[in-house]
Order: C-alpha cells, then structure tokens, then sequence
C-alpha cells in the first residue's frame, strides 16, 4: 500500500513492478482505476511506453464507453490490461481472466465511497482469492489510516509524506456570480503570463459542480477571449482527447471540469480554482478536497502549485445543506485525510456473495474465505435468500441459475432484480417499472 502525494511517483512503482513480473513471465499486468477518462489516459500512456517493448497494451472500460470511432484495442490476450474496476470486475464474473501476474489498484481510497465501496471491496476480495500469488499494489494519496488499511489488505505499508512541489492556498470572498467570473478570468490571464523556469506556461484546471455548469463557465470565458475547453464524463472519447492533448500542448488556457474528475485524470495545471465547493448536490468532503488540491503544480514543469477557493458568503446551493460555502471553506482548509472503511447495506452483502459465485468461487468454504474489508454478514442467511429468489441451486457446489448469472452481470442488486422480474411478469407499464426502482 503506497500513500504518497500526487505527483510523487506512486503509479511508476506499480508501473516498474508490472513490468518487471511481465519480463520474469510472472503473468499479466492489471492496471484498475475509478474513472472512464483516467482509463483511456492510462492505457494511451502504457500503449505508448510499452508497445515498442514488445508488451500488448489493452483497455476494458464497458465497451459502450468508448465509442465506434475509436481504434482502441480491448482483447484479454494483452499483456497489459488497463481498466476500470467495473470493467474488470465483470470480466472476472464472467470467468474471463487467467494468468494474472501483478494487480495495481489505482485511487483506493475509492472504498469510501458509498456508492461504490463495498462492490470495490467486493473486485479486491475476489482478486485476492484468485490471484494468490499475483502481487498486488494500492495507490492513494489520500488516506487516514494507512496502517489499519494496509494490515485488513495484508500488504506492507509504503508512507511518504513529501510533496515534489510546494502548494499555495488562497481563499478570495466574492460578492456575487459576476465577481467570481471576473476574479477567474483575472487568474487564468495571470497564471498564462507566468513561464515557469522549465520554460511551461501557466494553466488552470476550473472546478465546477456540474457538467451543465462546466459548459456554461466554459463558454462565458470563450466569450471573454480566453482560450477555454470544458471537459467532463458525458463527452465523447475522442472529444476528450482533443481537450487532453491541447492542454498538455498549451494550447488552451484552462479547463472547466467537474469535480468527478478530480481523481487522478492528467492535465498538469500550475493552478487549480475551485469555483464551487460543491459537487452534485452536496458539499465536497476532506478527500474529494484534497484530490481537487493535488492537480496544482507538477514535478519539472512548475515550480509551486496554487489553488485558489472562490467563497461565497451565506451561500447555499440548495435549501437542504447545512452549512454555507464560507463554513464548508475553513472545514475543508483543516481537514485531515479520512480514514478507509467500508460497510455494506443488505442489497450490497447480496450482490457481492453472488458476484463471488458467478466469479467461479462456488464452494461454501471458498466465499466464507473470500477476505472482504467490509466482511460482517451471515453466509447462510445471504445464501438462503438468493436460493429464494431463484438465483442460485445450493448442492456440493453451489450453481448459478441463468437468472442469477444474468444478475451478477448486470451489477443489479438481487432485490431490484427481484422487483424487475415481477414487473414483467404483472405486465407492468414501464415507466412505472423505472420509477420503482
């Protein structure tokens, strides 16, 4: 488990180590990340560095995600498969990958998410039974227990706390929408100016808590004369290329982006603007803060990294929050790191016994040794109600119906699979359906 900053080289350990295994013929080399957008980089990159070696360089991201247009190549006879980890958990439900030699598990702190924690507690369990002799490396730069995280994950804890380049944080009060949009643009027209003694302009990637809003500042800084690019999940692959490669060949000055994708997506700014302390419809949390802070200045191309927080007084985004954006400032200016932990609700502790079924794990011995983080449920309850749901036929080795196999793939909690399947059977109107789940 490598806890460093950003910048601070933690992905070329996981690099040197996968290739390496691969050199020695230990088995393939996994490369899991959280988002679509940093997969494509990633897979650019090592397509890049590693064909000329020799190595096949392949990408698993949910082949919807890509696009027709794109040549990308996505066979699992590749040395070096780059994925997300839905993309490569359902390869292993479907019993598609073999001879794994080095797994590296990019941004895990991700287990803290709610949304998606337990299912990626869930993809490194089912790994770790798999791949025993496979060597496994966890990338964070954000986490508030490294030592009780690295002994549940059973590694050896590498702890670096330098930062390559120094980070500056400035907090600006502004009165009202048109203020923010005037002190950005003052900014980016600032940082530009400034060339680093590496000879890079500056540049500035803009946070934002919408992809709508991404668009919108984007624009009205177009129309202002800067050179500004939005950039956010929704957009095309090819698209997002373009926006990746202008920046990295400064040709465009900032880019609006929503705060998704913070974890980790390359666009070396010399500065980061946090125009909202929002993400969706919440405040940022600590973790979500200090990835956003960890885009600012990067080795051999700036020497310091600035981020500026765009405060609000009294303001809210909806009537539900808490706290105002000035409040939610100072919290986050002194928060430290979050710790790592997971817990599953009942649907999750569902999904992920029958995920591990359909992975091939099939003996009632094997799941119970399946080592989860979030672990705390009772096997025979769980297993008692997906035979009743008619998802799986409990014998010596436990076998999964058609209807449980096409679950497990489907990433649907057994439940709400349960309420689609009555759905169709009462003939229900759709719509209602969708409504309902």
């Amino acid at each position: 488990l490598i806890v460093s900053a950003t910048s601070s080289g933690k992905t070329l350990i996981g690099e040197l180590a996968g290739i390496k295994n691969l050199i020695e013929g230990k088995g393939k080399f996994l490369f899991l990340v959280p988002l679509v957008a940093l997969a494509n980089q990633k897979y650019l990159e090592f397509k890049d560095r590693y064909e000329k070696l020799g190595f096949k360089v392949s990408l698993r991201v949910g082949l919807g995600r890509i696009g027709k247009k794109a040549n990308v190549e996505t066979s699992l006879d590749a040395d070096i498969i780059v994925g997300t980890y839905e993309g490569i958990d359902y390869l292993i439900r479907t019993k598609r990958l073999k001879d794994i030699g080095t797994v590296v598990i990019d941004e895990i702190h991700s287990l803290n998410l709610e949304e998606r924690g337990a299912r990626l507690d869930g993809l490194i369990g089912r790994l770790r039974f798999l791949f025993k002799d496979a060597q496994k490396i966890y990338l964070s730069a954000t986490i508030g227990n490294p030592k009780e995280l690295a002994k549940k994950l059973n590694a050896k804890l590498v702890l670096y706390n330098g930062r390559p380049v120094p980070l500056e944080r400035h907090i600006i009060f502004c009165k009202n929408e048109f203020a923010k949009l005037s002190i950005i643009r003052e900014i980016v027209k600032r940082e530009w100016q400034n060339i680093s003694k590496f000879g890079y302009r500056g540049q500035c990637l803009i946070f934002t808590y919408s992809r709508k809003r991404a668009e919108y500042l984007a624009k009205s800084l177009k129309s202002k004369g800067i050179k500004a690019e939005f950039y956010h999940g929704g957009m095309e692959y090819i698209r997002r290329r373009k926006v990746e490669d202008d920046f990295a060949n400064q040709k465009i000055q900032c880019v609006v982006t929503t705060a998704a994708l913070s974890a980790g997506v390359d666009f070396p700014a010399s500065t980061v603007i946090l125009e909202s302390l929002a993400m969706g419809g919440d405040w940022l949390n600590p973790a979500e803060f200090q990835q956003m802070c960890g885009r600012a200045g990067r080795k051999g191309m700036h020497e310091i990294g600035k981020v500026y927080l765009l405060v609000e007084i009294g303001k809210k985004y909806h009537a539900k929050m808490e706290n105002t954006e000035d409040e939610i400032a100072f919290k986050l200016l002194n928060a430290v790191p979050e710790d790592v932990k997971v817990e599953y609700s009942e649907d999750e502790k569902e999904e992920q016994i029958l995920a591990t079924i359909s992975a091939g794990i099939n003996k009632r011995q094997d799941i119970d040794r399946v080592p989860y983080i979030g672990r705390a449920f009772s096997l025979n309850k769980i297993l008692g109600n997906l035979e009743n749901y008619g998802m799986i036929k409990p014998q010596n080795e436990i076998k999964l119906t058609n209807y449980g196999s096409a679950v497990a793939i489907s990433f649907l909690y057994p439940k709400v699979a349960e309420k689609i399947k009555e759905g169709i059977i009462e003939n229900k109107e759709l719509i209602k359906l969708i409504t309902e789940i």
